[in-house]
């Protein structure tokens, strides 16, 4: 009997792929079982999978009353035309997000568990044969669930892994707006916004920004200096383009900067900033605090060459760092300790 259930969750898992999903589990086990039929092998391939035949039968039969449904309400014509996106992994998250919310539970990756919470119940728990209770790590900030059954603890039953932008979009009560108001809406004239809303949730790196407890990844130290210099360069114009501008300056062992404003006849002020023999002049603006911030800016931009070609922005960083490169070339025989 053990062997028989390892055998069929075996099985479950292969269907299941790394997606995270009893759902997409189970699609890709009625498509597999759709193709076999098609081949006259479908008890063969249920007895492979450990599935029921009986059951597939039935969603079949489910499948086929929603389509005419559907079919009656004027929303489809026919099932190729309304498939079009049909194994779009993406979005089939995005659909079952739609349908089962507000059955959700946030994912925290531990060393050695996952915990996972509903804000009715705090602590839950899944049932054994769901694929994700098979999995040590979810990198997905979300499940989304068929139904809770309370036994000693909280269980879930049949889940999917979803990201925060379909939460975002997906999660909620759906309003009666404008496309919905035309049951004849022809969605093929809507394909550049099916494609950004797919663009959207399949780029989510699934940082989980809106879970209790959920740590984000930790960048490498040498990218978080890089950050740190370019947002150095790319804030002028800021509230710091002042600061910034010292702070480049006595890095590169020269002096701080100097300022001379001027109040012009309409009543603003215009700022010029001197520094290692070149001097910058601002716009005109309302105080002389700001007048100093403008200036600095315009400083920073020929610094860092966004007003010049590559090649002179070389020449223009080359010319002012050559004298710090000179007092503060180190030994190569130095030792740190």
């Amino acid at each position: 009997m053990f062997s028989q259930i390892h055998l069929a969750e075996s099985a479950k898992a292969q269907f299941a792929g790394r997606e995270y999903s009893d759902h997409l589990a189970l699609v890709r086990a009625y498509d597999g079982w759709k193709g076999a039929e098609k081949q006259q092998s479908g008890y063969e391939y249920c007895w492979r999978n450990f599935l029921s035949a009986q059951t597939l039968k039935a969603i079949d039969s489910l499948r086929k009353q929603f389509f005419y449904l559907l079919k009656d309400a004027g929303l489809v014509d026919n099932i190729e035309s309304c498939n079009t996106w049909s194994h779009d992994e993406h979005l089939i998250r995005a659909v079952t997000c739609a349908g089962l919310f507000p059955g959700i539970c946030s994912v925290v990756n531990k060393e050695k568990s996952i915990s996972l919470k509903t804000m009715e119940d705090g602590g839950v728990l899944l049932y054994l044969n769901s694929v994700n209770a098979q999995e040590f790590k979810i990198p997905y900030p979300w499940l989304v669930f068929n139904e809770k059954v309370k036994v000693n603890s909280v269980f879930l039953r049949d889940s999917t892994a979803v990201s925060d932008s379909v939460v975002l979009l997906f999660g909620g009560n759906i309003s009666s707006g404008g496309l919905l108001l035309n049951p004849k809406l022809n969605l093929h004239d809507h394909n550049e916004l099916l494609l950004a809303v797919r663009l959207l949730v399949s780029e989510d790196h699934c940082d989980g920004r809106f879970v209790f407890g959920r740590r984000l990844p930790t960048p490498p130290k040498k990218a978080t200096k890089e950050a740190r210099q370019a947002a150095l360069f790319t804030n002028s114009g800021g509230d710091n383009s002042k600061t910034d501008l010292q702070t480049l300056l006595l890095r590169a062992g020269h002096q701080p900067p100097t300022y001379k404003t001027t109040q012009l006849k309409n009543n603003k002020f215009r700022s010029t900033v001197f520094l290692n023999g070149l001097d910058f002049v601002g716009r005109p603006s309302s105080s002389k605090k700001l007048a100093e911030k403008d200036a600095a800016a315009e400083a920073i931009q020929w610094l860092t060459g966004e007003t010049q070609s590559s090649h002179k922005a070389v020449d223009h960083m080359s010319a002012i760092l050559k004298k710090s490169k000179k007092k503060h070339q180190i030994p190569t025989t130095t030792k740190w300790r």
